[in-house]
């Protein structure tokens, strides 16, 4: 009995040195969501093949650079860091928009969200094949927990007056914060006929390559 009394004796007086005569160690800082500071997009940069992580995926096409005639190749105007691919897409009279898109959950940031914390970044590069007349763009669509539409944003549209030379690619990029109660974000890859040859009977070609979306935390 004594025996059982010291040793909780004992252990009172460890635990009482622990709380007032030692420092706890500090919290550790919790961990950054994986999906702050890293690119959202799946296959944005068109190496995984045609239309992978898209909708409309055999509509959205991949090919070398410098495999097409009237596309970029890879000494041409466009991003330093291309890989072998880029996207491809044809708009026409009948179907002047094609439109590819994809969902990124913000469940695991929503305080961070509804707190006004997150900012976004969306840009990719843009290009039209020779004669063609259309051009691409990324939009982002915010979503509530019922999938109903918050806001929207997009890259700088491509003017018929600002288009660019053949075989290059021109960046376009836009970043804001994100929306209050925003819960997903739909991520669309639009190409879209200029206005000016909507009623022109043409199948038209406009290239698209390194896509991104990137979530951080403001400073």
């Amino acid at each position: 009995m004594k025996k059982n009394i010291c040793f909780l004796l004992f252990l009172l007086s460890v635990s009482t040195i622990t709380a007032f005569g030692q420092k706890r160690p500090l919290a550790k800082p919790a961990p950054t969501p994986d999906i702050l500071n890293k690119n959202l997009i799946v296959n944005g940069n068109a190496e995984s093949g045609n239309g992978n992580g898209w909708t409309n995926a055999d509509e959205l096409k991949t090919i070398l650079y410098g495999e097409f005639g009237g596309g970029p190749d890879k000494g041409s105007p466009g991003p330093n860091d291309r890989g072998e691919k880029y996207f491809y897409a044809r708009t026409t009279m009948a179907q002047p928009t094609a439109t590819f898109s994809q969902k990124i959950s913000l469940t695991r940031i929503a305080d961070a969200v509804d707190k006004g914390q997150v900012i976004y970044n969306v840009g990719g590069w843009f290009g039209v094949a020779s004669s063609s007349s259309s051009m691409g763009r990324l939009r982002v669509v915010f979503l509530d927990n019922d999938e109903k539409e918050i806001s929207t944003d997009a890259t700088a549209e491509i003017k018929e007056a600002d288009k660019p030379e053949d075989l290059a690619l021109t960046e376009r990029s836009k970043a804001g914060s994100l929306p209050a109660g925003a819960r997903k974000i739909r991520v669309d890859l639009e190409f879209r006929v200029f206005p000016a040859h909507l009623n022109e009977d043409a199948d038209n070609l406009a290239f698209a390559d390194n896509l991104s979306l990137v979530l951080s935390k403001k400073p």
